[in-house]
């Protein structure tokens, strides 16, 4: 899984799906997109994660992006380890490819 991902900040007059893992598009690149707290770590922060899947040293900083949402993938869940949040994630990339070529 070679992919980069990246935080978004969120313009606040913009609605945000539920908290949960979706596939969709960054872009016209196709992406994992994770919104929530990162309850696993404890997080208390809602945030927007777009995963660029197979790009590798994609540089998207400071830039405007759009995030187009094709479907949820699984609600956000609370994992006992990193090493099962790591394996669920390459589950949902893997979930989302899959969405997308549907698409």
């Amino acid at each position: 899984m070679r992919s980069v991902a990246r935080n978004l900040e969120v313009a606040p007059d913009l609605a945000i799906p539920a908290d949960g893992v979706y596939a969709g598009w960054l872009n016209d690149l196709p992406a994992a997109i994770s919104i929530g707290t990162n309850p696993t770590f404890g997080g208390t922060t809602r945030r927007v994660e777009a995963y660029a899947i197979d790009q590798v040293g994609l540089d998207l900083y400071g830039t405007v992006v759009t995030l187009d949402f094709v479907a949820r993938v699984r609600p956000m869940v609370t994992f006992d380890s990193v090493d099962a949040l790591v394996a669920q994630m390459a589950h949902d990339v893997e979930e989302s490819r899959a969405r997308l070529a549907d698409s």
